[in-house]
C-alpha cells in the first residue's frame, strides 16, 4: 500500500490515547492511512501480520520511549527492509544506541500544548519524507529472480534441503538484494551481505546456524534464551552472524562468550561463520515478554547489556581475558572475562573495576588467555590499585579447574 504508514510503539492506556488522539490524526492529515498492530483483524500469527505491514508500508512510525523490547524488533526489521521511518521518543535515553544518528522527534508529555507540537512536528517530518520518496519514484529496481537450482553444486542442495526441511521461508527485499529476511522455527532472521545477492543458500546457512542456537539451551529452562538476530555475509572475511543471549535478572549465564564462540563457530561449503554474541539482562516475569518471547531479536541497543561471570553447577565459570605475572613475589594472576554478581559483592561493581584470580604463591603458568576455568569463590577483596592494573579486585579460590582450552 503506497499510502500506509504502519505505528510501531508500546501499548497501554497512556499509549493508546497518544495513537488515537494524536499519531493517527497527523498521519491522515498528510494524505497517509494510519495502522497499528492492534488494528489488524485475521487469523494468522501477529507477527507475521506485523512483518507484513512493515514491508508493505510507506513510511514507519517508531516510538521508542520506554525502550520496549517488541518495538525495538519491529524498528530492526524496518531498518533491515530500509524503510523510511520516522522515530519519537520522550526522552533521548530511549533511542536504542544504533539510531541515535538519525534525527527523532522529542516530546514532553508535561509541556503546555505539547500533543499540538508534536502533531506539527510529525506532519513537518512526513511532509519531508514524502517529498524525498517522491523524489525517489524515478528509480527503477530489478526484480528478484529465484536463484537456479541447477548452479548449486551437491553440498549447497545438500544445505538448501536441509533448511527447507526445518520450514525455512526466504524472503528477499525487492528494492535492494543485498537484504533479505529468513523465517524457520518462529524466528525472523535478518540477512545483509556487502557484495551481490543475498542468496538461498545463504538463508539456509541462516537457518541451519540459528537450528544450532535453539539447540543449545533448553527452551524450557526458566531464565535463559539464545537468540539469533543477524547474519552478514562478506566476501573479504568471514561471514558473521549475531546473537543475544538473554537471562533473568534474578540468574546468571550458563555459558561464557568463549564458549558460545567454540560451539556456534562453524563452516558450510568451506566457508566459515563466526558469532558475535552479547549478553542481556531481563525480567521475565514481565508480561509483554513471556507473550512475545519467541519474538524478541530486536537489531537496536537493549537495555543493561552486560558482560556476566557465569555460573554452572555450583561453580562461577569464566573466561581468561589477561594473565599478570609478579616477578618479586613470583605469583600469577588471571584477569577474568566477567563481573561476580552484586549479590556476592556485597554491592554494585564500581566503573571499569575488573576481577582477578589471585594464584597465589604458583610460579607455575596454569591457564593462558582464551581458556574457560571454573571456580569457587574463597575471598572477594575491595578494588584498588595493584601492579597489574588500577581498578582490580583480587578474588581468592577454594578449587579452580580448566573447563576448556584457548
Amino acid at each position: 500500500m503506497d499510502n500506509l504508514c504502519f505505528v510501531i510503539m508500546p501499548f497501554g492506556d497512556l499509549f493508546d490515547e497518544l495513537y488515537k488522539k494524536v499519531y493517527a490524526p497527523a498521519i491522515e492529515a498528510m494524505g497517509l492511512e494510519p495502522l497499528r498492530a492492534d488494528e489488524i483483524y485475521n487469523n494468522r500469527p501477529i507477527i507475521d501480520d506485523i512483518n507484513q505491514s512493515i514491508y508493505h508500508a510507506a513510511i514507519v512510525l517508531a516510538d521508542v520511549t520506554g525502550r520496549n523490547p517488541n518495538v525495538n524488533y519491529e524498528l530492526g526489521i524496518a531498518h533491515a527492509l530500509k524503510k523510511e521511518v520516522v522515530i519519537l521518543a520522550a526522552s533521548p535515553d530511549d533511542v536504542p544506541s544504533d539510531y541515535r544518528h538519525i534525527r527523532y522527534i522529542g516530546y514532553d508529555r508535561t509541556g503546555i500544548d505539547w500533543n499540538r507540537k508534536l502533531s506539527k512536528d510529525i506532519q513537518k517530518t512526513l511532509q519531508q519524507v514524502l517529498l524525498r520518496l517522491k523524489d525517489q519514484n524515478d528509480a527503477q529496481y530489478e526484480p528478484f529472480e529465484s536463484d537456479d537450482t541447477n548452479e548449486w553444486n551437491s553440498e549447497e542442495k545438500e544445505t538448501i534441503a536441509r533448511a527447507m526441511n526445518l520450514g525455512m521461508k526466504f524472503q528477499p527485499d525487492p528494492r535492494s538484494l543485498s537484504h533479505a529476511l529468513m523465517r524457520c522455527m518462529g524466528c525472523y532472521v535478518m540477512l545483509d551481505r556487502r557484495d551481490g545477492p543475498v542468496t538461498e543458500w545463504g538463508a539456509a546457512v541462516a537457518c541451519l546456524l540459528n537450528e544450532k542456537v535453539h539447540m543449545l539451551i533448553n527452551e524450557q529452562q526458566k531464565g535463559h534464551c539464545l537468540r539469533m538476530r543477524s547474519v552478514f555475509f562478506d566476501i573479504y572475511a568471514s561471514h558473521a552472524f549475531y546473537v543475544d543471549y538473554l537471562y533473568d535478572s534474578k540468574v546468571l549465564p550458563m555459558y561464557t562468550r568463549q564458549e558460545l564462540w567454540r560451539y556456534l563457530r562453524d563452516e558450510f561449503c568451506g566457508q566459515c561463520f563466526e558469532p558475535h554474541i552479547r549478553y542481556v539482562q531481563e525480567n521475565f516475569d514481565h508480561d509483554r515478554f513471556n507473550v512475545d518471547q519467541d519474538q524478541y531479536y530486536s537489531l537496536g541497543s537493549l537495555p543493561q547489556e552486560r558482560n556476566p561471570i557465569c555460573c554452572r553447577d555450583n561453580f562461577y565459570v569464566a573466561d581468561i581475558s589477561d594473565v599478570y605475572f609478579n616477578e618479586a613475589r613470583g605469583e600469577h594472576y588471571y584477569r577474568i572475562d566477567g563481573l561476580l554478581p552484586p549479590w556476592l559483592l556485597g554491592a554494585q561493581p564500581i566503573p571499569d573495576e575488573n576481577h582477578w584470580l589471585a594464584d597465589w604463591g604458583q610460579k607455575q603458568q596454569r591457564f593462558q588467555i582464551g581458556d574457560t576455568v571454573k571456580f569457587k569463590v574463597k575471598k572477594v577483596y575491595e578494588p584498588k590499585k595493584y601492579d597489574h592494573i588500577d581498578k582490580a579486585r583480587n578474588i581468592t579460590f577454594s578449587q579452580i579447574e580448566i573447563v576448556s582450552r584457548a
